[in-house]
C-alpha cells in the first residue's frame, strides 16, 4: 500500500494531507515514501502514526529531513511507532548537520509521542533544538511517558520550539512588511494569522501601508494586538492610498480600538478612503466598551467626516447604550451599504432605533443582528421596517430558544416584499406546527433571489457594458472592482519599472548610469545611487533600500509612463533625457 500511495505522490499528486495511520507499511513503504516526497510540491501534512516504524524506518525519514529538498511538508506524525534511542540520535543528528540553507519562514512540527525514548534519546534531541531553527514544534513526552526521569530537557526542547516560533513569525511579519512597501502583487490581499505583532511591529507595519500602492484587503487574525499598539498603527490609515477594507480578528479590539482606528479614518483626505471595518472576536473573549466613549463615536459619525461603507462590530460587548449612540450617528451619516452587530448584548429595547437607520439611510444593503438578546417578537417590527425599505435585500436575525405565534406575522409582512432576498431567521427547538411556516418563509426568499438573478439577465442584454459595469460597482459595495483597478494600475506600473531597472541596473554598471544621470540638463540627484552602491559593497542586506532608489528613479514624481523608462534604460552608451 506504501508504494501505492508513494508512487501517486511523486507524480503530480494534489493531495494536501495524506493520513496513512495503523498500516505497516515496514522500512520499504518508508523509504518509498521519503523518496516520492522529494518531487512532491504539494503535500503539507503526513500521518505515519502507529505503523510499526524502527529506527531503520526512521533513518530515511532523518535523511529527507537533513537533505531539504521537499520545502512543503512541514508536519510529520511518527507517534505511537517503535522508535527508540537510536532513532533519536538519527533525527537530531539530521537536525544538526543539515545540508541545505533554510529559508527563515521554514518549519517543522514532528511528533514523536507514545515511541520507546528514553532520557538518552531527549538528551540528543535537546542538544540538537539548541541551534536547530527549523522546527517550532516537537512532541517527544507528555505527563503518560513514565520512563522520562529527567523533564526539564523536555521542557527544553519545547523553550526551544518556541522561541523558533517567535522569530518565524518575526520573519513572516517582515515579509508581509517588505511586500506592502514596495508594491508587490502578493501584497493586495494580505493576511497576517496567528503571528504575535509587537508594538515595533505595528509602527514597521503602518509605514509600509503608507508607502503601499497595492494593499487593498488588510486581514490581521489572532495577533495579540495591544491598545498601544493599535494606537500606532491607526494613524497610517489616515494617509492609505489603496487600502479599502481592515479586517480585525480576535484581537481583543473594543471601543478603545474602534475610536482611534475611527479618528485616523477620520482625518483621510485622499480619493480612495478606508471603506470597510470589520471587528471580529470570538466567544472565548468579549472586550470592554466604555461608555465615555459613545457621545464621542456618534459625533464622529454625524460629522459625516466617516466614508466608512461597511462595519461589523461582533461580539465587541456592545450594550443597548452602545448600540443606540452606535446607530444612531450612523443614520445621520447615511452612507452605509452593510451593518453587522452580531453577538453582542443588545435586547429588543434598542430595536427601535434601527427604524429610524432605515427611514434615513437609503443605501443599506444588510443589516445583521443575530446573536442578541432579542426575542421573536421584538423583531416582527424591525422585519416591517426592513421590507419597505427601497434596498435592504439581507436581514440576519439569528437563531432564538424557540418559535412562537411572532413567525406567523413574520411570515405574512415577508410575502409582501419583492425586495428580500436572505432572510435568516431559525430556532434551537422549532415545533412542527411551524414547519409549514418556515417553508412558506424560505420559498418566498428564493424567488426573490430567483427573480433578481432573472432581472440581473435581462438587464445585462439590456444596457451596455460600461453600464452594466457601474451597476456592479453599486450592488458590490462603493465601487470596489474600480478602486482595486485603480490600485492595480499603481502597482502592476511600479513592479515593471522595478524589473526593467534591476535587469539594466547591475552592480558593475551603477557608477556609469549615475555620471549619466549627473550629467544630464535635469539634473537628477545621483546620491542616492552612489549611497546605496557602497552600502552593496559593505553589506548586502540592503534590498529594500536599493527598491526605494529604483523607485525614484523610474517612478519619479509618480510618472507612471513605465514604457519611456523603460526605453531610456534600453539606450545604452547614448544620452538618455525624459
Amino acid at each position: 500500500m506504501a508504494v501505492v500511495v508513494a508512487d501517486m505522490l511523486e507524480h503530480k499528486s494534489s493531495l494536501t494531507s495524506c493520513d496513512l495511520s495503523g498500516n505497516s507499511i515496514g522500512s520499504h513503504g518508508s523509504k518509498c515514501l521519503s523518496l516520492s516526497l522529494h518531487a512532491n510540491a504539494r503535500l503539507r501534512r503526513l500521518s505515519l502514526r502507529q505503523c510499526n516504524l524502527g529506527s531503520d524506518g526512521i533513518a530515511d525519514w532523518a535523511m529527507f529531513i537533513q537533505r531539504g529538498r521537499n520545502t512543503v511538508l512541514d508536519m510529520l506524525d511518527l507517534s505511537r511507532n517503535r522508535i527508540d534511542d537510536d532513532g533519536a540520535a538519527m533525527l537530531a543528528s539530521a537536525l544538526q548537520q543539515l545540508k541545505f540553507t533554510p529559508t527563515p519562514t521554514r518549519k517543522w512540527r514532528i511528533n514523536l509521542l507514545g515511541n520507546a525514548i528514553t532520557d538518552a534519546g531527549v538528551a540528543h534531541l535537546a542538544s540538537a533544538m539548541k541551534k536547530c531553527t527549523v522546527v517550532t514544534s516537537i512532541d517527544v513526552a507528555n505527563s503518560k511517558a513514565y520512563g522520562i526521569e529527567q523533564p526539564e530537557r523536555v521542557v527544553f526542547i519545547e523553550h526551544c520550539a518556541r522561541r523558533n516560533t517567535r522569530q518565524v513569525a518575526h520573519q513572516v511579519a517582515e515579509e508581509v512588511v517588505r511586500a506592502m512597501a514596495q508594491s508587490e502583487r502578493k501584497a493586495e490581499i494580505t493576511r497576517l494569522e496567528h503571528v504575535q505583532l509587537t508594538e515595533v511591529d505595528c509602527v514597521s507595519l503602518g509605514h509600509a501601508l503608507r508607502r503601499s500602492h497595492a494593499t487593498t484587503h488588510l486581514v490581521l487574525r489572532n495577533n495579540t494586538l495591544t491598545l498601544a499598539g493599535l494606537r500606532l498603527f491607526a494613524p497610517s490609515l489616515s494617509v492609505s492610498m489603496s487600502l479599502f477594507s481592515i479586517t480585525l480578528v480576535d484581537n481583543n479590539v473594543g471601543g478603545d480600538g474602534l475610536f482611534a482606528l475611527l479618528m485616523a479614518i477620520r482625518d483621510n483626505s485622499t480619493e480612495w478612503p478606508l471603506r470597510e471595518l470589520h471587528i471580529i472576536n470570538s466567544t472565548a473573549t468579549c472586550p470592554t466598551w466604555p461608555r465615555r466613549l459613545n457621545a464621542h463615536i456618534y459625533h464622529t459619525f454625524v460629522q459625516g467626516t466617516v466614508r466608512l461603507t461597511a462595519l461589523t462590530l461582533a461580539n465587541c460587548g456592545l450594550q443597548d447604550v452602545d448600540v443606540a449612540a452606535l446607530v444612531a450617528g450612523i443614520a445621520w451619516g447615511c452612507s452605509f451599504e452593510r451593518l453587522n452587530l452580531a453577538r453582542n448584548h443588545m435586547t429588543d429595547h434598542v430595536l427601535s432605533v434601527f427604524q429610524v437607520l432605515f427611514h434615513r439611510c437609503l443605501t443599506l444593503q444588510s443589516l445583521d443582528v443575530g446573536g442578541n438578546q432579542c426575542t421573536l417578537n421584538g423583531v416582527v417590527d424591525l422585519v416591517k421596517a426592513a421590507v419597505n425599505h427601497p434596498r435592504l435585500h439581507a436581514l440576519h436575525l439569528g437563531r432564538f430558544p424557540c418559535l412562537d405565534n411572532a413567525i406567523l406575522r413574520i411570515d405574512a409582512v415577508v410575502q409582501t416584499s419583492s425586495q428580500l432576498r436572505i432572510l435568516e431567521v431559525s430556532a434551537s427547538h422549532e415545533h412542527s406546527k411551524y414547519a409549514p411556516v418556515m417553508m412558506a418563509l424560505r420559498a418566498k426568499v428564493q424567488a426573490n433571489h430567483h427573480q433578481h438573478k432573472l432581472n440581473i439577465s435581462s438587464t445585462t442584454t439590456i444596457n451596455s457594458p460600461s453600464e452594466q459595469n457601474h451597476a456592479n460597482n453599486a450592488d458590490n459595495g462603493g465601487g470596489k472592482d474600480q478602486h482595486v483597478r485603480w490600485c492595480r494600475m499603481q502597482y502592476v506600473a511600479r513592479q515593471v519599472a522595478r524589473d526593467a531597472i534591476a535587469w539594466h541596473l547591475r552592480p558593475v554598471t551603477v557608477l556609469y548610469v549615475a555620471e549619466q544621470l549627473c550629467m544630464q540638463r535635469q539634473d537628477m540627484n545621483a546620491t542616492v545611487v552612489l549611497d546605496t552602491h557602497a552600502m552593496t559593497v559593505n553589506d548586502w542586506n540592503v534590498s529594500l533600500v536599493w527598491d526605494l532608489m529604483v523607485e525614484v528613479l523610474c517612478m519619479h514624481r509618480c510618472d507612471l509612463n513605465v514604457h519611456i523608462v523603460y526605453e531610456c534604460l534600453s539606450m545604452a552608451g547614448e544620452d538618455s533625457r525624459r
